[in-house]
């Protein structure tokens, strides 16, 4: 069952990975970097959501972080 899904999801991965690479003219890294970043946020929020995990001033220091370097990667031209 897994083979079923998991061989589709790995093609569309690697489709999706050739498209970022043509948006970001060639460039490898700013996918890299949106992929970690997005991958923080959603630990955070499933973390405190699901595991009722508080918030502390760290993690929202880390999770602010994350934005901003999002906001950069998406924004700065």
């Amino acid at each position: 069952m897994m083979t079923l899904i998991g061989v589709p999801i790995t093609y569309y991965v690697i489709l999706a990975s050739r498209q970022m690479v043509n948006l970001w003219d060639g460039q490898t890294w700013p996918n890299r970097i949106i992929g970690f970043c997005l991958g923080v946020i959603v630990f955070g929020i499933m973390s405190w959501f699901l595991l009722k995990e508080p918030a502390t001033l760290k993690t929202l220091v880390c999770l602010s972080l994350s934005f901003v370097i999002l906001g950069i990667q998406l924004f700065w031209k």
